[in-house]
């Protein structure tokens, strides 16, 4: 799953060797919207990276893909709601 949003986003994602990583953005997410962190703060929180996933798909066949998935989800997409 990590490879297929890699590729297409055309991103290189970093996988946290942290099992319990939900919880920790959880938490941080409330420590920003109480004002207890800043950025800088969570900045320093210590997660370490375990795998570095890079894309894979050439960026033809990414622009491909993304094309085939517009497609696909404008015909399943309701009557009269916006894309």
């Amino acid at each position: 799953m990590l490879q297929a949003i890699a590729d297409l986003s055309g991103l290189c994602l970093e996988r946290t060797a942290t099992a319990q990583v939900t919880a920790l953005g959880a938490g941080s997410l409330a420590g920003l919207g109480t004002a207890l962190w800043d950025q800088a703060a969570l900045a320093r929180l210590p997660v370490r990276p375990d795998r570095a996933v890079r894309p894979s798909l050439p960026a033809d066949g990414r622009d491909a893909a993304r094309n085939a998935w517009r497609e696909l989800f404008a015909e399943v997409q309701p009557a009269g709601t916006a894309s």
